[in-house]
């Protein structure tokens, strides 16, 4: 899950490049190689999630500016004469609203990196207090831009993100080159998570070790994860819709489903403790999870567990059907997209 969504970074990654250099049309198997080549030696050199957190901070600074100066752009060039920004689609279909909605669990599904995070931190409980900041802030981010740009862009709004609608020049340059930079540290948190679970399994003796050998360990799992994206990035046929593959086949089970069955699990579980210390959790009861949970909390899970497999398999169906036929009948091997030109 996590590789494939990297996979679609390292996409993102060559395609702002291509952008910075918009001039020069290269193709998108070089971009692809430099912007590894770029992204390696950070890779190698950043070991835990605590290390890159200057680098989260001034991320979060490079994604608002990406956005000013995208909004701006569709401000200075106003609206267009004939625009339609209806609040419900003409061709909106039970089907293809659910395949949308996979796309927006992908964009609220950071559960996984929580116990990441959380891990490298001295007081982890003191974790869910970021909420209070993130998610008003993520949501106000999200929900803001895309009604400005809605009403701008309107029905000719596509796949292919709102800085590929602005005009070619210096200011295009700018926004391509933060994009650059912002999805290049997304890409390198979500690498270093998956370089540690690697190191661990392969050489758990050097793991946490700033050694030789550690570094040796740990840079190999980078390289080979590395080159494997890059295979993968070639292969998709478009970003937006295997990100929204991603969502909802790994995102909505594991970020919103198999979380709340671990928490019923648990609860609905006899405890043992009081009677025999040390013995901890007992068979599962229905009377023992019915006695935990409240019966709003019961009714809040369903829906949430409901929704969830409802959005997860019509809404992959959907993704499945819209890439088949961008593809001509199937997948993009990795060569159809080498020297695609921007």
């Amino acid at each position: 899950y996590t590789f494939l969504g990297n996979s679609t970074y390292l996409l993102v990654i060559a395609q702002s490049l291509q952008g910075v250099f918009y001039d020069l049309h290269l193709s998108l198997g070089f971009c692809v190689s430099i912007a590894a080549a770029f992204c390696f030696p950070f890779i190698c050199s950043v070991r835990s999630i605590g290390e890159s957190t200057a680098l989260c901070f001034w991320n979060l600074i490079i994604i608002l500016a990406v956005l000013v100066i995208v909004l701006a752009a569709l401000w200075d060039s106003g609206r267009a004469a004939g625009t339609e920004s209806p609040a419900v689609a003409k061709d909106l279909t039970f089907v293809n609203f659910f395949g949308a909605s996979t796309n927006m669990l992908y964009a609220f599904a950071g559960h996984w990196l929580y116990f990441e995070i959380m891990a490298d931190m001295d007081k982890p409980e003191t974790f869910p207090k970021v909420f209070l900041l993130n998610a008003p802030l993520q949501l106000l981010i999200y929900l803001g831009t895309g009604c400005v740009a809605y009403y701008f862009v309107g029905e000719a709004a596509g796949n292919s993100g709102l800085v590929e609608a602005m005009p070619r020049g210096p200011w295009y340059r700018v926004a391509s080159g933060l994009l650059f930079a912002h999805v290049a540290i997304v890409f390198l948190v979500k690498t270093i998570v998956l370089i540690r679970f690697c190191h661990e399994r392969m050489a758990p003796e050097s793991f946490d070790q700033r050694t030789l050998c550690g570094w040796a360990v740990h840079s190999t799992c980078g390289l080979c994860l590395l080159l494997a994206s890059c295979v993968v990035s070639l292969a998709v046929p478009s970003f937006d819709l295997v990100l929204a593959l991603i969502g909802g086949l790994f995102a909505a089970p594991i970020n919103f489903l198999f979380p709340l069955l671990f928490y019923v699990g648990t609860k609905g579980r006899v405890r043992l403790g009081e009677s025999r210390p040390g013995s901890g959790l007992g068979q599962f009861e229905l009377k023992t999870l019915c006695s935990e949970l409240g019966r709003l909390q019961f009714a809040l899970f369903l829906l949430i567990a409901g929704l969830t497999l409802f959005v997860s398999v019509v809404g992959s169906a959907s993704v499945i059907h819209q890439i088949v036929q961008e593809s001509s009948g199937g997948m993009a091997l990795a060569g159809i997209h080498l020297w695609e030109l921007r």
